[in-house]
């Protein structure tokens, strides 16, 4: 999540302003989707139409990481028994399986003695908390979707960057709403920011040393 914080002389304000759309999940330059099947299964066509629909494709799993990273939340979720569809498919060629996006998969996670075409005619593929398996692309299951989530990692002109954070102080003697806590809070909610919460001791430490540059008879409203 990209969380702004503009830290006004007389207060500090928050603004979370996420690099994903809600109900998407974040993980370093990605942004996903999990639909499960209870809810709204789809064959594999639908699953990927649905996808690029929400602006993303069928989840492609680039490396033993990402990969980590969808198992973990299928055990979190309690999904580890259910199939969710993802993007790799040999529907062009038969058992040269490929991602939607037409690129071949640098990573494969396969269930043991899989793919194996049961019936001849398993080109699409899912995957569980385990692992990858073929199944029939017209058979219904959850989806993962993936889009690459937009880059939130510079400050406007004039505020602080830390870590995933944009910091902005309002001096004393500059004109604003006003120096009381109700007034600094309504100045951050204006500007689409709320009072600022601090999370742990090294943004605390980021605090206390810009604060080094003010006079010590200035206090901030957080």
């Amino acid at each position: 999540n990209k969380v702004i914080k503009h830290n006004c002389m007389l207060f500090i304000s928050l603004i979370v302003s996420n690099g994903c759309e809600i109900g998407w999940l974040e993980y370093k330059t990605y942004c996903y989707f999990f639909q499960n099947k209870i809810l709204k299964g789809k064959s594999w066509i639908d699953a990927s139409l649905s996808c690029q629909a929400l602006g993303g494709h069928l989840l492609s799993i680039e490396n033993q990481d990402e990969n980590i990273f969808i198992l973990n939340i299928l055990k979190d979720r309690s999904m580890q028994t259910d199939n969710y569809w993802i993007g790799l498919n040999d529907a062009c060629s038969n058992r040269e399986f490929m991602w939607s996006d037409n690129t071949k998969p640098q990573f494969l996670n396969w269930l043991p003695k899989k793919p194996n075409n049961a019936g001849n005619g398993e080109n699409c593929v899912v995957t569980n908390d385990i692992g990858w398996n073929d199944k029939d692309c017209d058979d219904n299951y959850g989806f993962i979707c993936k889009y690459v989530k937009e880059n939130n990692d510079s400050c406007v002109s004039g505020w602080l960057n830390y870590k995933n954070g944009c910091y902005f102080f309002q001096k004393t003697n500059e004109t604003f709403y006003g120096s009381d806590w109700e007034s600094s809070y309504l100045s951050c909610r204006l500007n689409g920011g709320n009072l600022l919460s601090v999370e742990d001791r090294e943004e605390n430490f980021f605090i206390i040393s810009v604060l080094g540059n003010y006079s010590s008879e200035e206090h901030f409203w957080i």
